[in-house]
This record gives structure tokens, C-alpha cells and sequence, in this order.
């Protein structure tokens, strides 16, 4: 096998790991909502911690791997991952599943922060789509088989056990990495990298601090506080107590860090995050495409299995089952979507896929359809469309961000582009949420508490879901405005 396939059967252990992670989680949040005897309005923090860890540290480590070594920081993140599900597993109240949910996020993005950037150091401009189009079929067996897995887990067993199934996917993504990534893609860069290995480790700290002396430390600490003020201002069910005058201070604070972050980062001459690769429309359209089909599909995955169990009275085993036609869609659809857009361009391909996701959530808000379906089963037609407007679009829209920036900007891209999927996944569940208890509200309102709870549940997700779609639909705009071009020729 060549050397860069198996770097990517590296990189695509510890995407297939934290992927596996986050759709496990879904599926067993209503069971841990109810063992912790905690609200929805809390509980989604076990998911929210995990995404806001990740987005507000994946600059800082994308940065950070530039520096001291990108293999580096990739197999540290691995054994955090691995020994942040193990504390999941054994958490013993709600705040405490929280936290750890934290420090599994921390090794997550060190994982995250490179994959991409490896990828594409790895493979020639002619088969990048190919080869993250493969990435994207892995997300989506991690996907596909985690509601499954985590369905029986939590029936047969309980939560815990769907974090410690991370453990021995750890090891063998440690294994792998060690193995096979190289210390550096470019040869020059990976001669140096090489030579600091083999100095004794005093002398590789000293280098290591040298190097670190120059970081662009307080705009790394910047964004990180003003990630944390976000996901605090979007807790607009105060779950954390933060109401009134508080929550608005926290809300104007996150917006006052993240100007102070653009000021100072336009200001230094190496800051964690170039500015300057935003004035390329491509990249900034591909970002901002990026983080609506991310709110969509959190949206989504977060949701429906409270419907399934809620409503539908399904169990955990078959909840999992219906939720893998999204991923299994993916699956087929990422790979072929990926080649497309190395032989086509990737500007059309995206827009259909934005097209097709904000379609299937108006569908499934249909009065007498979707939701409303006679059999559950009915559902998975439409979170089949879902899985298919996700897969048109992820690997021609990653493919065409990744491809719009020189080679020295890669860590940053795949950071951001990392960063810009998470910060998506935050909002679409702060947003979603938000919206569907809004609704829930105005259902009670005007049906009154002695109405079935399941039809006010049902009529306020279907709002949700066309208000999300109608927002999502920006991407389709957005992803038609960017240039189409198969390779700007920069890698």
C-alpha cells in the first residue's frame, strides 16, 4: 500500500473515533438526561462542552503544529481522547460528565486540527477530492455505526459503556500514527523534524520553548475566551443561571473579545489566525457554507432521537438503527460526490447538497408527512434526503477550502476548517434547542398543559425545522457565489 493511504488510514482512525464519539452521545442523551434527573435545558451541555473544548482550542493546536511538529501533537491527542472517555465513563454526577466531556474535547482537537492538513500535505491536488471524500465516508461509518452501538450499549448495558468502547480505538489510532505519519509532509521540514528528534530531551525542550517564545499566545487566549463567552450568551434557557442583565453582559463580553481578537491578530506579523486568507472568496465562502450545513445537521442528529423516543416510544436499539440512514447515506454518497469534484469543480455539487439537506427539514415539517407520518419508519425517507444533501456537499466544499490556500497555511486552513464545523455544531444545538422549547411554549399557550404533550412536542420541532431550513438555505447562496475551480494551483 502506498505511503499516503496509509497515512490516511492514520488519520481516518482518529476521525472515525471522535465521530464515533459524538453520534454515540446523541443517542444516549435522553437516557442520561433521565439517570441524572436533569433537564434537557442541562443536559445538552454534555454535548455543547465537548463541541465549545474543541472550537475554542483547535487554532491554538493547528498553530501549535506548525511549530514543534504536527505528529506530534496528533498522537498526544489521541492518548487525552482515550483517557477522556475513560473519566466519562466513570462520571458520577451531570457537572462531572460535563467537565470531562471538556477534557475529551481538549484531545479531540488536537486530532481535528490536523487531519485534514495531513491529508492534503499527502496527496497531490488531482486526488484530493478522492482522498477527502474518503475521510468522509469514515466520518460517516463513525456515524453510521455509533447510534447503532450506542443503541444497544445503553439498552444492554448502560450509558458509560458507549465511552469506554473509545478506549481500544484509542490504542490502535495511537499505534497507527506512531507507525505511519511521517513527522512532516515536506521533506525539508520533515529532515529538521527528524534531526530535533534524535538531540537529548533537555536540548528538544529548550528548542521546543524557543519556538513557543514567539506564539501568538493572547490571540490564541482571546478567541478561547471569546468561544467560551459564546456558548454562554446562547444559553438562552439559563441553564447555568446566567439571566438578565448577566447574560447580556457575558453576551456583549464575547463580542468585545472577538473584535479585540481581529484587532490584535491583524496587528502581529505570525497570529494564530491570517486574516489576509479570508480575502480569498473561495475560502470565505467555503467557511461560511461550512458552518450552515453544520447547524443543519446538528439540528438533525440532536433532535430526532428525543422524537423517536419521545413520541414514537421507541427504544434506544431502534432509535440508533433509524438514525444510521443519515451517515449510511453519506457514506455512498461522499466518495462519488468527491471524485465528482475533482473531474467537475466543486461550486455546483455544494449548492445542491445545501439545497437537498434545507429541503429534506421543510419536508419533514409537512402537516400530515414527515413528522407526521403514520409509521416511524416513514421518517427515515426523509433523514435519507438529509444524509444525501451532506454528502453532495462536504467533500467538494472541503476540497475547495482546502485547495484555496498555499501550502504554509495548511495547519491554520485545517484548523479553521475544523473549527468552523464545530462552531456550527455548537450553535445548531444552543439554536435548535432554543427554537424547539420557544415553540414547545407557544404550543402549551395556546393548547393548554391538558393537550397530549407528545402533539405540542411534534408541532414544535416542525417549526424548528423550517425555521432551520429556511436559515440553512443561506449556504446554497453562498456556495453558488465562490469560485469554481478544480486546483488553484497553490498546492
Amino acid at each position: 500500500m502506498q505511503q499516503k493511504w496509509l497515512i490516511l488510514s492514520a488519520v481516518g482512525c482518529g476521525t472515525f473515533m471522535a465521530t464515533l464519539d459524538s453520534s454515540i452521545v446523541n443517542v444516549a442523551l435522553p437516557s442520561i438526561t433521565t439517570d441524572f434527573r436533569t433537564g434537557l435545558s442541562f443536559s445538552r451541555w454534555v454535548v455543547i462542552a465537548y463541541l465549545f473544548s474543541i472550537t475554542g482550542l483547535l487554532l491554538f493546536f493547528g498553530k501549535m503544529a506548525d511549530i514543534i511538529g504536527r505528529k506530534l501533537i496528533f498522537k498526544i491527542g489521541f492518548v487525552i481522547f482515550t483517557f477522556g472517555s475513560l473519566i466519562c465513563g466513570l462520571a458520577e454526577t451531570i457537572n462531572q460528565l460535563i467537565l470531562f466531556r471538556g477534557i475529551q474535547g481538549f484531545g479531540a482537537a488536537m486530532i481535528m486540527a490536523n487531519g485534514p492538513a495531513i491529508i492534503t500535505g499527502a496527496f497531490p491536488a488531482s486526488e484530493r477530492g478522492k482522498a477527502l471524500g474518503t475521510l468522509a465516508m469514515i466520518v460517516s461509518a463513525g456515524l453510521a455505526i455509533g447510534p447503532f452501538l450506542g443503541g444497544l450499549f445503553v439498552k444492554y448495558f448502560s450509558w458509560r459503556s458507549i465511552f469506554f468502547v473509545n478506549i481500544p480505538i484509542g490504542f490502535l489510532g495511537t499505534y497507527l500514527v506512531h507507525r505511519y505519519v511521517p513527522t512532516a509532509i515536506n521533506p525539508q521540514e520533515s529532515a529538521m523534524l527528524e534531526r530535533e528528534a534524535r538531540l537529548p530531551f533537555g536540548v528538544r525542550i529548550q528548542i521546543y520553548l524557543e519556538k513557543l517564545r514567539h506564539f501568538d499566545w493572547l490571540g490564541a487566549i482571546l478567541w478561547m475566551f471569546a468561544q467560551l463567552g459564546y456558548s454562554l450568551a446562547i444559553d438562552q434557557t439559563n441553564a447555568l443561571g446566567l439571566g438578565g442583565p448577566l447574560q447580556r453582559i457575558v453576551s456583549f463580553s464575547a463580542a468585545a473579545m472577538f473584535f479585540l481578537f481581529l484587532i490584535w491578530e491583524s496587528s502581529i506579523k505570525d497570529p494564530v489566525l491570517d486574516l489576509n486568507l479570508f480575502r480569498s472568496r473561495s475560502f470565505l465562502a467555503a467557511n461560511i457554507s461550512s458552518l450552515l450545513n453544520f447547524i443543519g445537521i446538528s439540528s438533525v442528529t440532536l433532535l430526532m432521537p428525543f422524537y423517536f423516543q419521545n413520541v414514537r416510544g421507541l427504544p434506544p436499539d431502534q432509535v440508533g438503527l433509524l438514525m444510521t440512514a443519515i451517515p449510511a447515506t453519506i457514506f455512498f454518497v461522499a466518495p462519488i460526490s468527491g471524485r465528482l469534484s475533482d473531474k467537475y469543480g466543486s461550486r455546483v455539487l455544494s449548492a445542491i447538497g445545501m439545497l437537498v439537506l434545507c429541503s429534506a427539514l421543510a419536508m419533514l415539517a409537512i402537516p400530515g408527512f414527515g413528522l407526521q407520518s403514520d409509521h416511524p419508519f416513514a421518517v427515515v425517507f426523509y433523514l435519507t434526503l438529509v444524509g444525501a444533501g451532506i454528502g453532495l456537499f462536504q467533500a467538494p466544499n472541503n476540497n475547495a477550502l482546502m485547495s484555496s490556500v498555499a501550502k504554509q497555511h495548511l495547519g491554520v486552513a485545517s484548523a479553521l476548517l475544523a473549527t468552523v464545523r464545530n462552531f456550527g455544531l455548537v450553535t445548531g444545538a444552543a439554536m435548535s434547542t432554543s427554537l424547539l422549547m420557544h415553540f414547545y411554549g407557544e404550543q402549551i399557550a395556546i393548547h393548554g398543559v391538558a393537550s397530549r404533550p407528545v402533539d405540542n412536542f411534534t408541532a414544535a420541532l416542525r417549526f424548528t425545522f423550517i425555521a432551520i431550513a429556511a436559515f440553512c438555505a443561506i449556504g446554497v447562496l453562498t456556495s453558488l457565489l465562490r469560485e469554481d475551480a478544480k486546483s488553484n494551483g497553490k498546492n
